[in-house]
């Protein structure tokens, strides 16, 4: 938790004059709008002991969006917990008007014609 602090913490820091916007997998198949300067964040479930991992299939146009940090954060801070999963997050900021569109894969990236086991997709409209 106290991780997720300091990653908060961080988003203020990147420029975001507001409550800062997270996102998490709840948010999939949605749209959001931010404004220019804004930052956002996104945290998705992910476990790597798994074999899984998230990756862009589609990441945002960087002249409209761009990711400006990414980090994995453990669910535990017991290192001989072997096997626990976490939080993959991103922050990324609003760079000039426009839309994009984003969209994760959470797979395997060794399986080349399987589906992935999640899609995270959204739309970003910068005003």
């Amino acid at each position: 938790m106290k991780a997720f602090a300091l990653f908060a913490a961080l988003l203020l820091l990147a420029g975001c004059a507001s409550t800062p916007l997270v996102l998490t997998e709840r948010d999939s198949a949605s749209s959001i709008t931010v404004k220019k300067g804004e930052s956002f964040s996104l945290s998705l479930y992910s476990n790597g002991s798994t074999g899984y991992a998230w990756e862009f299939f589609r990441a945002p146009d960087k002249k409209v969006c761009k990711v400006t940090a990414s980090r994995y954060v453990p669910a535990s801070r017991d290192p001989y917990f072997v096997g626990a999963g976490g939080q993959m997050q991103w922050i990324f900021q609003a760079v000039a008007p426009g839309k994009t569109r984003l969209r994760l894969y959470y797979r395997r990236n060794w399986e080349k014609n399987v589906r992935p086991a999640k899609v995270f997709d959204l739309e970003v409209e910068v005003r």
